[in-house]
């Protein structure tokens, strides 16, 4: 018999406890061990017997969403809320789903109607916060995040998500201290590692990011997220795409991007003479732009040549 096989021994399951209360404590076993269908067919169980049980409705809204069934997790999310409109849980859970399938509007109503349920959730101002970081508001997600931390420290959720905020922004410090600070409250978890991946990717530090990501993907080999994360941060770490690598980050911080690059060569070149800069100078420094140029443009397919014949491990 193998693992997914056998029958473990649930909590809960003593004679005299409600149908209910059998089908969630399987499902939680069963989770515990990552057999989710399993799990969702506890909980269908349980529903057949009480059709109506909220908590039912939230943890197939759970499973589904691990499952990556938005559709479904929305509808059992829904229901679990329409009956317990005044528990924030359900809002919650909801708020993520919509999230993830691109409804930001509808995420917020939702996460709103949580707040308004209980103002004091750490979760649901996390959640809010990760839908802000998501539409690009930098500065409210921070906003939200920090009221989550201020509820709750060790909210590592938080801390994750902050950790991204900084990483966009390129605040390195903060960017680190968030990712780290996750990993130290939640040290085995594929998220924690993820989250510090991404924050040294997105800050300069491929090597190290390349390690996190590596976890991240052992703890989880079904993420991938972590697994294009780390695919990302290993092509960084090719000598033959490091520069571009770089470049890329650079170019996240100067004002105008690439135009400002080339208002500086535009200016070196046809300014220099002028001001007496050696011929010669400006000759070079174009040439040296336009093979640069040409490096950029062949940097992509390099990398790939590369990775075929050093694939990553």
């Amino acid at each position: 018999m193998t693992p997914s096989d056998e029958q473990p021994v649930f909590e809960g399951e003593a004679a005299g406890s409600d149908p209910a209360d059998r089908a969630l404590a399987r499902a939680a076993r069963w989770l515990e061990i990552d057999q989710r269908d399993r799990a969702e067919e506890a909980l269908h169980e349980g529903l057949a017997a009480e059709p109506e049980h909220p908590f039912l409705h939230y943890q197939l809204a759970v499973v589904k969403l691990r499952q990556d069934n938005l559709s479904e997790a929305a509808e059992a999310a829904q229901r679990c809320v329409a009956l317990i409109p005044d528990n924030a849980a359900p809002y919650h859970i909801l708020g993520l789903i919509q999230t993830n399938q691109g409804k930001h509007c509808d995420a917020e109503r939702t996460l709103l109607g949580g707040l308004a349920c209980d103002a004091g959730d750490p979760d649901l101002f996390a959640a809010y916060g990760q839908l802000m970081l998501k539409v690009g508001h930098l500065d409210k997600a921070e906003k939200l995040l920090l009221r989550a931390l201020a509820i709750d420290a060790d909210h590592a959720g938080s801390h994750r998500i902050l950790a991204h905020v900084h990483a966009e922004r390129q605040e390195s410090g903060r960017a680190h201290h968030h990712a780290e600070r996750r990993l130290e409250l939640s040290p085995d978890s594929d998220a924690s590692h993820h989250s510090v991946g991404f924050a040294y990717l997105q800050t300069g530090h491929p090597f190290k990011a390349r390690r996190h990501l590596r976890e991240a993907l052992r703890l989880d080999p079904s993420d991938d997220s972590a697994e294009e994360g780390w695919r990302e941060a290993d092509k960084a770490c090719r000598i033959v795409f490091m520069p571009m690598y770089f470049y890329s980050l650079a170019m996240m911080r100067l004002p105008g991007k690439q135009f400002f690059i080339w208002g500086i060569v535009v200016a070196v070149v046809f300014l220099g003479p002028r001001f007496g800069m050696p011929a010669g100078f400006t000759f070079w420094f174009a040439m040296s732009y336009l093979a640069f140029c040409v490096y950029t443009w062949c940097a992509e397919a390099l990398v790939k040549l590369w990775v075929k014949l050093v694939p990553p491990r």
